[in-house]
């Protein structure tokens, strides 16, 4: 399944916009709960809730009988959304949205550069290029800035 590029980047910005606006939620949540982890938990019901109604709405859930064996990798993607829900519940309070966020993004890019430069999870390796690495280091000095 294909979609167009413009389409593409417009659904990723109002992704990254909904996990802006979902990350102060989550912690107001975490501070009336009194539990970042009891927030999270409430907050993941919810999704599983809307993704098994939304599945079984669209009678997607067919195509399991049609699915090739999955890799033991395929099976703990759901891992990190809890990791990722945590950790950010625990620093909205602390440090605010822009600079979670701005953490948030420099893990991810370092987690990128490593995952393109060994070829991981099924991914073709890419060389690390100095742009690339200065890239990386242009996020973390916007870390650094975000604090002012």
């Amino acid at each position: 399944m294909s979609f167009p590029l413009a389409l593409c980047m417009t659904f990723a910005l109002g992704a990254g916009v909904a996990l802006a606006v979902q990350a102060p939620i989550n912690a107001q949540l975490g501070k009336a709960v009194h539990s970042p982890l009891l927030a999270s938990t409430i907050s993941f019901s919810l999704s599983t809730l809307l993704l098994i109604a939304t599945t079984l709405m669209s009678g997607e859930y067919r195509l399991l009988a049609g699915a090739e064996p999955l890799r033991w990798f395929l099976w703990i993607g759901g891992l990190f959304g809890p990791l990722y829900m945590l950790g950010v519940i625990f620093s909205v309070p602390v440090i605010g949205v822009v600079s979670t966020f701005a953490m948030v993004v420099a893990g991810q890019l370092l987690g990128a550069v490593i995952i393109d430069m060994i070829g991981a999870f099924g991914t073709a390796a890419r060389p690390v290029s100095p742009a690339r690495l200065l890239s990386v280091l242009f996020v973390f000095a916007g870390v650094v800035l975000s604090r002012f």
